[in-house]
């Protein structure tokens, strides 16, 4: 079944939302958000009628061609082969950071490279989302219309039937490699909320029991998986990443681009909005002893834990948020705001700026600004561009001036958007906030790992005497010559 309209999808999307605010389901979500600062993977649903229409784009896209079948396979094993790639490159970085643990991170190419690599498994993540989800909401689409279409189910079946073949034992690697996507997936998919039907009902919950097979019940069993294996995956990893030669050109053109889109003037006189050195900090201009805690890509599912380990050490942080999600997750904004925490800007929907055109740019800058400061009921005063990229750029800078807004940068990197393992991410930030002495620590509020990598670092910033303040502290006391 072709996509019908985007009215149709538009009111699928109304029709999924009404029933989930029933007059029988308000008690469930009084109840879910009164559970959220205790479990860690509660979610508040989140509507996107423009992701919806995008994952049955890609869904019929890819599986409507003849060679749909092996077109799924392709992208899956590219996803498996950017995991290995990025794996390894983050093991050179570390062997850099070893032997200079003072680094400055956009001076570094293996670092920059890291940056390069991430933005590809970004957009391979959302692709194979999107086709997994797409049949989803294709069949919930068919619902209301009073049936589920066999087209639409031999055409789902045939992801699932792939990532059968790809993860079926002894590829251990294969299905390490999966976890984190499944993962990504089943968040976005119980955001949906996709119930609008009896008809659709079964078969939505037997998608959700087929994702379910290729994700670890706990991040403590995957951890556990990957000792046991780690040799086999690592043995995988050097293999796949000498093999990968056709991934090669496309990370290095995105690492040249990137690298002439950081460099920039890192020693402003004073911290405000503009497009000039005091309109972009990387926290190396804080005074030393002084941290701030930094959460980006969210709210996510991981986001109220977070939370509760601040609260739990006095310790305030600064969240750059996505205008895409934050307004889905009320009372996860109302609690950060309450518990004296920073709320920002980190772009609409984690865009890679510098490929965009003005009315991309107004978008991701001004209108998610604006966005936003209605969502948190109050100005801002920070953006982080996605990847850090585009800090050099006059269309970028001048749209985050005039915004009214500082750019944030960071120096220390727990690399927690793909290492799964808290005591690694915890050792290299570590690591690195021992050498740099004072700064901006980035974490993403969007992983499981990072509950625990963040705690760990929390309790050894406490030790230290460090004093951690959110950005806008640490900024004004810079600018009055002051500690905060």
């Amino acid at each position: 079944m072709k996509i019908r309209n985007l009215s149709l999808l538009i009111v699928t999307s109304m029709l999924i939302t009404s029933c989930v605010s029933s007059p029988n389901s308000h008690e469930q979500s009084a109840k879910s958000q009164a559970d959220h600062s205790t479990h860690p993977l509660r979610r508040e649903p989140a509507q996107d009628p423009a992701s919806n229409i995008q994952a049955v784009a890609t869904f019929n896209r890819v599986l409507n061609r003849p060679s749909g079948a092996q077109d799924v396979r392709r992208e899956f094993t590219k996803w498996i082969s950017l995991q290995a790639v990025a794996d390894e490159a983050i093991a050179k970085f570390d062997t850099e950071l070893n032997a200079k643990p003072d680094l400055d991170l956009v001076d570094s190419d293996q670092y920059l490279r890291l940056w390069a690599i991430r933005s590809m498994v970004d957009e391979q993540k959302e692709l194979l989302s999107d086709l997994m989800v797409g049949g989803a909401i294709e069949a919930s689409l068919e619902a209301q219309q009073g049936q589920i279409s066999r087209d639409v189910r031999q055409r789902f079946e045939q992801v699932f039937h792939t990532l059968d073949r790809l993860t079926v034992m002894p590829n251990v690697a294969h299905r390490a490699a999966i976890a984190p996507l499944m993962d990504h997936t089943l968040e976005r998919y119980q955001n949906m909320e996709l119930s609008a039907t009896p008809l659709a009902a079964p078969y939505l919950a037997e998608v959700r029991t087929r994702m379910q097979r290729f994700a670890f019940p706990s991040l403590d069993q995957e951890l556990e998986f990957r000792r046991v294996n780690a040799a086999a995956i690592s043995r995988f990893n050097r293999m796949q990443t000498t093999a990968t030669r056709s991934l090669r050109p496309e990370i290095e053109r995105r690492f040249q681009a990137i690298k002439a889109s950081v460099r920039a003037d890192r020693s402003p006189q004073s911290i405000g909005p503009s497009s000039g050195s005091g309109g972009n900090i990387n926290g190396r201009e804080f005074p030393r002893g002084v941290w701030s805690m930094t959460y980006d890509d969210g709210p996510g599912g991981p986001t109220a834990a977070i939370l509760d380990a601040l609260k739990a050490r006095q310790m305030p942080a600064t969240f750059f948020w996505l205008s895409r999600l934050a307004p889905n997750y009320p009372s996860i904004v109302q609690r950060a705001k309450n518990e004296g925490h920073e709320l920002a800007n980190h772009s609409h929907s984690h865009a890679n700026l510098p490929t965009l055109g003005d009315s991309g740019l107004d978008q991701q800058i001004l209108e998610s600004t604006r966005i936003l400061e209605r969502t948190y009921g109050q100005p801002l005063r920070f953006f982080r561009l996605p990847y850090g990229n585009g800090v050099n750029k006059s269309a970028i800078r001048s749209r985050i001036a005039q915004a009214g807004l500082v750019h944030v940068m960071w120096n220390v990197d727990s690399l927690d958007w793909q290492d799964r393992n808290p005591e690694s991410c915890a050792a290299r930030t570590i690591r690195q906030i021992n050498a740099q002495g004072r700064g901006v620590i980035l974490f993403h509020d969007v992983h499981t790992t990072t509950i625990r990598a963040s705690s760990i670092v929390m309790d050894h910033l406490r030790a230290q005497g460090a004093r951690v303040v959110t950005v806008g502290r640490a900024v004004d006391a810079v600018n009055r010559g002051t500690t905060p």
